[in-house]
């Protein structure tokens, strides 16, 4: 289901792509580490990533990252059925990172851009851990009693900064159990993509 849920996300993101009229470059992908590339296609376009790798949708230099929240996996506790950094983005320094946040669970959520300083969240409040560059659901400074309830989608534009983050979600005590993914920023990123 999660996967599932994730497919449905991309091709919503892709249609929307080709609606918009806008013709997206080619898709390639340049890595300074010595892992193997893979190619695959999405639509017209050819994309070289390292193995294991997806690519996301971008018009520009906006890159479309859609978040899910599933109930069946970590009691609702998790960004696309993932939990504990499983999901890893990358994404090419100063790019817009349009995040859009999808809660199918029983519990309210948000997401935030942690700059964090932990390796991972340990504490109930996640500003504990690191500063909140961006809500998706909120505010940095309402992160911990803002969020969107079951059923909703909320949307934030963050332009992004070399470094790596978190996106973890700021209910109190959700990070600590698992809700976070991890977010590359790069200068060696030149196309966006997600690891999981």
């Amino acid at each position: 289901m999660p996967i599932f849920a994730l497919v449905l996300v991309l091709i919503a993101s892709v249609i929307y792509l080709d609606e918009s009229s806008q013709t997206m470059k080619n898709y390639t992908q340049t890595s300074t580490s010595s892992s193997p590339l893979t190619t695959s296609s999405m639509g017209n376009h050819t994309v070289s990533l390292p193995q294991g790798a997806n690519p996301l949708p971008y018009k520009g230099k906006e890159v479309f990252l859609h978040l899910v929240v599933e109930q069946s996996v970590n009691n609702g506790v998790n960004f696309n059925g993932t939990i504990k950094g499983q999901l890893k983005v990358y994404v090419p320094t100063g790019w817009e990172i349009n995040i859009s946040l999808t809660d199918l669970s029983d519990l309210p959520h948000n997401l935030n851009v942690v700059k964090n300083n932990t390796p991972v969240p340990n504490s109930i409040y996640i500003a504990n851990d690191g500063k909140i560059l961006a809500t998706v659901g909120g505010t940095p400074s309402t992160y911990s009693s803002s969020f969107i309830q079951p059923g909703s989608t909320a949307y934030n534009l963050w332009n992004s900064s070399a470094g790596v983050y978190w996106l973890a979600c700021g209910f109190p005590g959700h990070a600590e159990m698992g809700m976070w993914a991890v977010l590359v920023v790069s200068n060696n990123v030149t196309e966006p993509y997600y690891v999981m």
